[in-house]
This record gives C-alpha cells, sequence and structure tokens, in this order.
C-alpha cells in the first residue's frame, strides 16, 4: 500500500542531530539567506511535517520572528485576517491553501508586505 502522497499520516522521527543538522542547513540555505532579525515568517504548515519543522527551526536559528498559522482551526478567513494584521515578510503553505488564499476578496491586502511564498507538502 502506497502511504506517501495519498493524504495518510506517516509519522516522522528525528534524532537531536538530525534536528541540528536540519537548523544548520537552514541557517545557510537560500531561506536562511532572506531570514533573520526583522523578518517575519508566516507558516501554515503543520510542525510535526517535515517542511513545517524546517520552516520553523530556520526561521528561530535566524533570528526572525514566527507565526504559526493554523487554516484549520482558523479559516481562510482567519488566515487572511493573520496575515493582514501581522504584516508577515514571508509565507509558507500548501499548494492547495495557497489556491484557496489567492481568488480571497482581500487576499491582496494579506500579501501586500509578503515577499517570499514557498509551497510545500502535496505530491
Amino acid at each position: 500500500m502506497r502511504l506517501l502522497g495519498m493524504g495518510v499520516p506517516v509519522g516522522l522521527q528525528f534524532s537531536i542531530t538530525a534536528i541540528g543538522s536540519v537548523m544548520l542547513q537552514s541557517a545557510v540555505s537560500s531561506l536562511g539567506a532572506v531570514c533573520g532579525p526583522g523578518v517575519a515568517v508566516a507558516s501554515a504548515l503543520p510542525i510535526s511535517f517535515g517542511g513545517g519543522l524546517e520552516v520553523a527551526l530556520t526561521a528561530l536559528a535566524t533570528g526572525a520572528t514566527l507565526l504559526p498559522l493554523d487554516a484549520r482551526g482558523d479559516g481562510l478567513d482567519g488566515l487572511v485576517r493573520s496575515l493582514t494584521t501581522h504584516r508577515c515578510d514571508q509565507l509558507h503553505l500548501s499548494p492547495h491553501l495557497l489556491l484557496a488564499l489567492c481568488p480571497h476578496p482581500d487576499a491582496g491586502a494579506a500579501l501586500a508586505t509578503v515577499s517570499l511564498v514557498s509551497t510545500c507538502g502535496e505530491a
């Protein structure tokens, strides 16, 4: 049975060495080059997902401000309100959520300060 890409949660286990390695690689990667003090990073990726963990660790390792977003709990309107209120520089989310966000009537105001958008998480 193929689990990846089917929406079935798959558990990941990270050792402390792996987490340190992710933080170090993230801090010197292209994301780390545009992430640091004074940068507001919004992430709607689950922290339990590898991409969400890497975004969170990169933001924290480089001194950026991390704004974790809960699109499932807050809904699309809540996501737009949070982005508008916090005026984020970066937005990290799934492709499906980005497609849902773009036609929202207030998307322009919510994304006005966003200079980097990244998507991941769907096969």
